[in-house]
């Protein structure tokens, strides 16, 4: 009921001016969005699944596969936000960033996502975790034998945050294992490859610090990659 609210008000959290930027760009303003339009302007645009072994396939939702991954994705954040505990442990950005060298699930949002606009659409009216954190642009889901760990990093601190679910992994591992086919292996991140990471040596060279969740595709040198976020700022050069 909040979520159509919002819509049906023009509302957004924290004074998000997302309303002004859609009606200067959306050819249906006027039109009525049925719930399931909603969610799909709020669901991540890519997901990651990753293998032990290299293995790695990425799904947008034009991948039939796409949906199947998500709905299993639900079920967790659905959990998280229902049960999560109120004080998350705070755990290094390397413990966050070394879930793409193992079995996980990353879900990649194209902009900021509000954690409570994220538990509006899964239907969760209130939830321990909206005091707690503010927005993510990446989730990433780990099986574990007895558990399922979600990591992220709250974007208004920049705090990396792990919650125990407290469920069993077995479906995620098995869903990692079925979809983790391996149509992305040539695919690095931006972490695997140190392209994240500030030069310290080289003063004339520009410093190209990428978000490390950045995926490059590297089977092709001349191939054009997606960058998502990058920050280039170049050093003072002598005439």
């Amino acid at each position: 009921m909040t979520f159509r609210l919002w819509f049906a008000e023009k509302l957004w959290p924290e004074g998000y001016n997302f309303f002004s930027v859609w009606n200067s760009l959306s050819p249906f303003e006027k039109q009525e969005f049925s719930a399931p339009r909603h969610e799909e302007l709020f669901m991540p645009d890519r997901i990651v699944v990753n293998r032990v072994g290299s293995k790695r396939s990425i799904y947008t939702e034009s991948n039939q596969e796409f949906t199947a991954v998500y709905e299993i994705a639900k079920k967790n954040l659905t959990r998280w936000l229902k049960n999560g505990q109120s004080e998350p442990e705070k755990v290094e950005e390397k413990n966050y960033y070394n879930t793409l060298k193992t079995r996980s699930l990353l879900l990649q949002y194209p902009v900021e996502m509000p954690i409570r606009v994220l538990g509006q659409l899964l239907e969760i009216g209130e939830s321990t975790v909206y005091e707690r954190i503010s927005s993510v642009t990446e989730l990433v889901l780990v099986p574990g034998e007895n558990n399922v760990t979600l990591l992220l990093m709250d974007q208004k601190d920049g705090a990396v945050y792990r919650y125990f679910l407290g469920t069993d992994g077995g479906e995620l591992m098995e869903a990692i294992n079925r979809y983790g086919t391996g149509n992305a292996n040539m695919t690095l991140s931006a972490y695997e490859l140190g392209f994240y990471r500030q030069p310290e040596d080289s003063e004339l060279v520009p410093k190209l610090i990428l978000n490390p969740f950045v995926m490059l595709d590297t089977s092709n040198e001349n191939q054009k990659t997606e960058v998502l976020q990058a920050n280039v700022p170049f050093d003072d050069l002598d005439d």
